[in-house]
């Protein structure tokens, strides 16, 4: 989910945007400290302004990661496209 108040262009009123996203994947990943991860699967994106739904989309979303193990940790780096027009990169650390 992401928030954020934004002006309206060329007035001084404030809107609330919110993009709410949930996917279902499958994923599968390489055997070692060092792994390499890809995933296929859809996604349903709902975009709401002033807490009206706008645009409510599900589309097909894809990705591949990199990930190191170390103990009981793991340090990823994963790239996930949604539909053509959202990219997402994000790094993570689970422990």
């Amino acid at each position: 989910t992401a928030k954020q108040e934004v002006k309206d262009s060329g007035t001084s009123t404030t809107s609330k945007y919110e993009v709410a996203t949930t996917g279902l994947y499958l994923v599968g990943r390489t055997i070692g400290s060092v792994y390499i991860k890809g995933k296929v699967g859809a996604s349903h994106q709902l975009v709401s302004i002033n807490d009206t739904s706008t645009q409510e989309t599900t589309r097909g979303s894809y990705g591949a990661g990199l990930g190191i193990r170390q103990g009981g940790a793991i340090l990823e780096i994963e790239y996930t496209q949604y539909g053509e027009d959202v990219t997402i990169v994000s790094v993570g650390y689970v422990f």
